[in-house]
Formats: C-alpha cells, sequence, structure tokens
C-alpha cells in the first residue's frame, strides 16, 4: 500500500527559473534608468522609466523566491503515514489554503503580503488524533483536508487542521484520503508502516 504522496514541483521550477530572469532584468536594467547609467535608443535619459521596472523585478523575484521555498519544501515527501501517526511538510502553505475556488491572484498576494508563503514546517497528527481526511471543491480544484490535531515539530503550536490544494499533489486529492481513512481505521496495515522513532521532530517520546 502506499504510505508517502508527494507533491508537485515542475509549476515551481518553471517559476522559479522564468519569473527569476525576468525579475532580475528588469531590476538591473531599471536601475540603470533610474539612475541615468542608460539612454533610450535616441541616447535621451528615461529617469522615470526605472521605479516602475524595478518595482516590477522586486515584485517577481519575490514570487521566484517562493516557487524556491515549495520547491525545498517538496524534496520529501508532502504526506507520509507512519506506524504513530501522519506527517505532513507543509511549505509555502498560507491560512487561506481550505478555501476553494479562491483566484490565484488574491492567493500569491496574501503569500506575499502576510510573508506566510515563505515558511516551510512539518506537522503530525498521531492517529488517536486522527479524525478523518476528505475532499471538498470542484474538480480540478479539489482541497484535500485532513482533520485532527496536528502539533509542528518545531514549535509545538497546534491546530485541527491541515489543508492541500489538488494542484500541490501528485497524486489525486481523494485517492490520498482514501488511503489516510484507510490506514486510520485499520491498525494492523498502520503496524507494518515505518516507525517516525528515528525521524527528527519526534511527538509523544517516540
Amino acid at each position: 500500500m502506499q504510505d508517502r504522496f508527494w507533491g508537485k514541483t515542475w509549476v515551481f521550477w518553471a517559476q522559479m527559473i522564468a519569473l527569476g530572469a525576468f525579475g532580475c532584468f528588469a531590476l538591473v536594467f531599471g536601475t540603470l534608468f533610474w539612475t541615468g547609467a542608460m539612454t533610450d535608443a535616441h541616447g535621451k535619459s528615461r529617469p522615470g522609466a526605472g521605479p516602475p521596472m524595478v518595482i516590477t523585478g522586486a515584485f517577481l523575484l519575490l514570487v521566484a523566491v517562493l516557487a524556491a521555498v515549495n520547491i525545498a519544501g517538496r524534496a520529501r515527501p508532502v504526506i507520509r503515514c507512519f506506524r504513530e501517526g501522519i506527517e505532513c511538510s507543509i511549505a509555502g502553505a498560507t491560512s487561506l489554503d481550505g478555501v476553494p475556488l479562491l483566484p490565484g491572484s488574491v492567493r500569491l498576494a496574501w503569500s506575499i503580503l502576510s510573508l506566510q508563503g515563505f515558511r516551510s514546517m512539518r506537522l503530525r497528527i498521531a492517529w488517536p488524533d486522527f479524525r478523518n481526511a476528505e475532499v471538498t471543491g470542484l474538480p480540478m480544484a479539489y482541497v484535500l483536508l485532513l482533520h485532527g490535531t496536528a502539533t509542528n515539530t518545531k514549535s509545538g503550536a497546534t491546530s485541527n487542521q491541515i489543508a492541500f490544494r489538488q494542484v500541490a499533489l501528485v497524486d489525486d486529492p481523494r485517492s490520498v484520503a482514501d488511503m489516510l481513512n484507510r490506514f486510520g481505521a485499520n491498525q494492523s496495515e498502520r503496524d507494518r508502516l515505518s516507525t517516525w522513532g528515528s525521524v527528527p521532530g519526534t511527538l509523544h517520546g517516540k
């Protein structure tokens, strides 16, 4: 049985490379125009063209950094089942991830303005604290919700829900939910899983 589920990275690689390149281009040439070190095709100084290019370049570079955070956070399975519970590796998550059909521009802006999109963390839900997994939303915009007491392995902070958007998962969210609920209901199948006792960030002394 599948006990680990991976996150998509190709879209973040595309964002990081393309937006990073355009961002650097806009930032460098915007600075040159702003300072007067570069002129237009007619040899005239255009300092007014500098600020918009610099602002645009800085924003594009922020989005590229956001993409890099998501790539690094998906170097390990985003969801993995252990004998003791479920471990989730979260990168770039925000408080809006559980909201279906939210425009991508709103989500992106909130990720940057709130700085939540630049965080990476690991959360664990022990099987006794796991209630169920469900999928909400419409096809192509599903949201996988894990209900239960989730504990941050670093800070110890707890939450009652973990959300994964469909675009972030390689597997179909419905199949992931089915497998998590199957493990949650079957002790004998969980006993065949690896233990998280030797993994950093152990909970409950295991």
